[in-house]
C-alpha cells in the first residue's frame, strides 16, 4: 500500500486495520486475517469479519454462511416458545430466565452464526471445559441440562434439525463426587440462633421481616420480595404460598415473632410506586420492589450483607443460609416429619406418592415450625 495516501480507520474503535498489502487485516490467535480490499470499502470488510470471528477465535475454519438454521436463531426460538409456557403459569420466569443466560454463554463460547448442523463434539467439549473453573458443579449441572433441553425441543418438538445432537461423555453433567468434593470446599451456609439474633437488632423493619421469614419458613430473597397479601392470613398466622421456581404446594404457620414483626413494619410500609406492587407485603424504602421477575438484581441480598458486616456475622452467610439453616435444624428433630418439611420448604416429593397426597395436615407444620423456633429462641 502506497505511503503517499493513507489509508485510516473509519472510526477509532474499528476492529481492522489496513494493512500494507492493501488488505483489512486483523490479528487473531496469532495470525494475520484478512477481510477485503480496502478498495472495497470498509463496510464489507467488517460484515465478512462479523460472520467470521467466532470460528477463528475459537481455533476453527471460518464457515460459508450458506441458508440454515444458526445457534443464536435456535434459542431465540426456543425462548419465544418458552414464554408461552411461562404466560401459562406451566413454569415459573426463573426458568425462562436461566434458559437465557445458559443461551448467552453458549452463543458467546460457539458463535451466534454458527450453524447447528455443523457442530461437533469438540466444539460441545470447549463450551463444557470453559465452565470447570468458572462454575460450581450445580451450575453447571444446570447449563448442561438445559443445552440439551434446547437441542432436545428443536429436534423432537418442533423438527426444527434433522439429526439429534450426540452430547457423549464430553458433555455430561459432572459427578456425584464432584458435588461433595466441593461442599467440603465450600464454607457452611449456617447460621446460628445467636448471629440471626444479632442481624435482627441492626435489621430495618422491612429486613427484620425478611430475614425471620428466611429462618421461620425457608422463604428465600425472591419469596420474600414477591409475598402477597392474599398469601398470608395475619389473624391466623398461616401462610399459603405455592413456590415460585417450582409452583409446588406450601404452608407454613409464622411465629409469634415473624407475626409482630409484619404488623410492625405494614404502618411504616411506604406508598407502593406502581400499581403492580400493591398487594405485595414488603416493599423498599421507597415503595419499589424487593424482587424482579426480569433480573437478578435483589435489594434483599444487598441489605443483607450490609447487616452481615454490622452484625460481624463471617462473609460466608448470605440471605439463602437462612433456607439452609430452617433445613438443617428441621432435620435434627428424632421425630421429624419428612412430608411437613418438604411442605415448607416447597419442595417436590418425586416419588407416586406426591401424586396422591391430596393434603396436608396442620399438626406436622405446627410440630416442624415449633421446633425450629425452639432453636432459634434457646440456641
Amino acid at each position: 500500500m502506497s505511503n503517499a495516501n493513507p489509508v485510516k480507520k473509519p472510526y477509532p474503535d474499528f476492529p481492522l486495520f489496513p494493512h500494507r498489502n492493501g488488505q483489512w487485516c486483523k490479528k487473531i490467535r496469532g495470525k494475520h486475517r484478512h477481510f477485503g480490499s480496502v478498495k472495497d470499502g470498509w463496510e464489507s470488510a467488517l460484515e465478512l469479519y462479523q460472520l467470521q470471528r467466532d470460528d477463528l477465535y475459537a481455533g476453527r475454519d471460518p464457515q460459508v454462511y450458506d441458508e440454515g438454521l444458526t445457534l443464536a436463531d435456535l434459542w431465540t426460538d426456543f425462548l419465544v416458545d418458552f414464554q408461552k409456557r411461562v404466560d401459562r403459569g406451566r413454569v415459573g420466569q426463573g426458568s425462562w430466565n436461566d434458559h437465557q443466560r445458559t443461551g448467552k454463554l453458549v452463543v458467546a463460547c460457539l458463535g451466534r452464526h454458527t450453524l447447528v448442523s455443523t457442530i461437533r463434539k469438540s466444539d460441545l467439549k470447549r463450551l463444557r471445559e470453559g465452565w470447570e473453573d468458572a462454575y460450581a458443579p450445580a451450575t453447571i449441572a444446570g447449563h448442561v441440562a438445559r443445552v440439551k433441553a434446547v437441542f432436545a425441543w428443536a429436534y423432537e418438538d418442533e423438527e426444527l434439525i434433522e439429526t439429534p445432537i450426540k452430547f457423549g461423555r464430553v458433555f455430561a453433567r459432572p459427578a456425584e463426587s464432584e458435588f461433595r468434593q466441593h461442599r467440603e470446599r465450600s464454607k457452611t451456609k449456617l447460621l446460628t440462633a445467636a448471629q440471626i439474633r444479632s442481624l435482627l437488632a441492626v435489621a430495618t423493619p422491612q429486613m427484620r421481616c425478611c430475614i425471620l421469614l428466611g429462618i421461620n419458613m425457608a422463604l428465600n430473597n425472591k419469596d420474600c420480595g414477591f409475598l402477597e397479601f392474599r398469601h398470608v392470613d395475619l389473624d391466623t398466622g398461616w401462610v399459603t404460598y405455592p413456590r415460585n421456581k417450582t409452583h409446588c404446594r406450601r404452608k407454613a404457620l409464622l411465629w409469634p415473632e415473624t407475626l409482630a414483626a409484619i404488623n410492625a413494619y405494614l404502618p411504616k410500609r411506604r406508598r407502593p410506586k406502581s400499581a403492580e406492587l400493591a398487594d405485595r407485603i414488603l416493599l423498599t424504602r421507597c415503595g419499589g420492589p424487593l424482587a424482579f421477575a426480569h433480573k437478578r438484581d435483589s435489594p434483599i441480598a444487598k441489605q443483607f450483607s450490609k447487616l452481615r458486616i454490622a452484625a460481624k456475622i463471617p462473609d460466608a452467610a448470605s440471605f439463602g443460609a437462612l433456607r439452609h439453616t430452617f433445613r438443617s435444624v428441621a432435620e435434627d428433630n428424632p421425630a421429624k416429619d419428612l412430608t411437613a418439611i418438604r411442605c415448607v420448604m416447597g419442595h417436590a416429593d418425586q416419588s407416586i406418592d406426591d401424586a396422591y397426597i391430596e393434603y396436608i395436615g396442620d399438626a406436622g407444620l405446627v410440630a416442624t415450625s415449633d421446633h425450629v423456633r425452639d432453636w432459634y429462641l434457646r440456641g
